[in-house]
């Protein structure tokens, strides 16, 4: 059963292979995912499903990765080895790919060796310290974000019948146009979009999510929208409480990490 979930951001800034000397200046986010890793530990978490981007993803189908093991690549980053791996939930995967094809969801199953760093920052923090945890990750698509909604649906069917602890976690940045520094262009829908999200999460108003102006999540370029609708759709009709463990854009990006409590 789904047990807790959580967003959290995906930049490389947070990982220590990458930038060791940057970590610093984002210390109250790290802190708060020090925060929620904390709580997949009390939670007796076994199994994080990672909502996030990954190496293999289509422009028209959600899909799940399933290899055992999988390894980290930061090449990109200039860390030539990684030596992170974690291992999957074969069982849940399994039975999430029979039921996504019966429900006829636009779905592929890829068998991606590699995670990209929008999976290995959430991972170091979250399931690092979780020895025997297991992992499913599902990349999210291009197509609109009721059919991410409606996905995330789909997948809460299987995993609160489930007998395992389960955390859902969506993984991916806020606005990337919130000053000057950024890595856009500024632009005022920056902070109009990480402001409504977090008032939507925090007041428990996922229908605000999927109503957001198109223009406002364009000219934000951000990279939580989707990882997000999929995660409310999981959550949909559940007793749950979103709580911002921390907000900070020291960088031009905005960073949010929240925890989400199921009741």
């Amino acid at each position: 059963m789904i047990t807790l979930a959580g967003i959290t951001p995906h930049s490389p800034l947070l990982l220590p292979e990458v930038h060791s000397e940057r970590i610093s200046i984002l210390e109250q986010t790290t802190r708060a995912l020090d925060a929620l890793s904390h709580s997949l530990y009390a939670a007796k978490i076994e199994t994080i499903v990672l909502i996030s981007e990954h190496p293999t993803r289509y422009k028209t189908s959600f899909s799940v990765n399933m290899h055992d093991p999988y390894t980290i690549d930061l090449r990109e980053f200039g860390v030539p080895h990684c030596h992170h791996s974690y291992k999957p939930d074969l069982q849940l995967i399994d039975k999430l790919q029979r039921h996504l094809r019966r429900e006829d969801q636009p779905f592929s199953l890829t068998t991606d060796t590699n995670l990209s760093f929008a999976a290995a920052t959430p991972l170091h923090y979250l399931a690092t310290p979780l020895k025997k945890v297991r992992i499913v990750p599902i990349t999210y698509s291009e197509l609109d974000v009721k059919a991410h909604f409606k996905f995330g649906q789909s997948l809460q069917d299987v995993l609160m019948q489930s007998d395992k602890r389960i955390a859902v976690i969506a993984a991916g940045d806020m606005s990337h146009t919130l000053s000057e520094d950024s890595p856009a262009a500024h632009h005022v829908s920056g902070e109009e979009y990480d402001t409504a999200m977090q008032h939507a999460l925090v007041h428990g108003r996922p229908e605000d999510v999927l109503n957001f102006k198109q223009s406002m999540v364009t000219e934000a370029q951000e990279t939580s929208y989707r990882p997000i609708s999929i995660l409310l759709g999981a959550l949909d009709d559940m007793h749950y409480k979103a709580k911002v463990l921390s907000y900070e854009h020291p960088f031009g990006v905005g960073y949010l990490t929240a925890e989400i409590e199921i009741h």
